[in-house]
């Protein structure tokens, strides 16, 4: 799993998801509970765009880049949807969700600690 780019708002990560997924480039969205929050969001930091298949990783760039990139490694619908299922039973969405949101409230923890102690 590579991260591709990272985003300020969550709905431009899920355009670009769509985008790959559209071409048969594996994706996942990190932080972007986080982000739907008002105050979280401005702490959290950005919102990740993730290639599942590393190999993916080249041909996702150029075509967030360039829309009229060909894809050399792309995967079926089928494909796709075995890598979605498998990364759920794995708990990969779930876990790696939790994982963003435990950094993203310990970070906001960490600058209001910091605010308080500065007055």
């Amino acid at each position: 799993m590579k991260l591709v780019t990272e985003f300020m708002h969550v709905n431009e990560a899920e355009l670009a998801a769509s985008t790959l997924e559209a071409s048969g480039i594996a994706t996942f969205i990190s932080n972007g509970d986080s982000a739907r929050l008002p105050v979280a969001s401005s702490f959290a930091g950005g919102v990740g765009l993730w290639v599942l298949v590393d190999e993916q990783l080249p041909d996702a760039q150029k075509l967030l880049e360039n829309p009229d990139h060909e894809v050399e490694v792309k995967l079926s619908d089928e494909e796709l949807k075995e890598i979605h299922r498998v990364a759920g039973e794995m708990g990969l969405s779930g876990a790696l969700g939790l994982l963003f949101r435990i950094l993203g409230a310990t970070l906001l923890f960490a600058i209001l600690i910091f605010v308080i102690t500065r007055f």
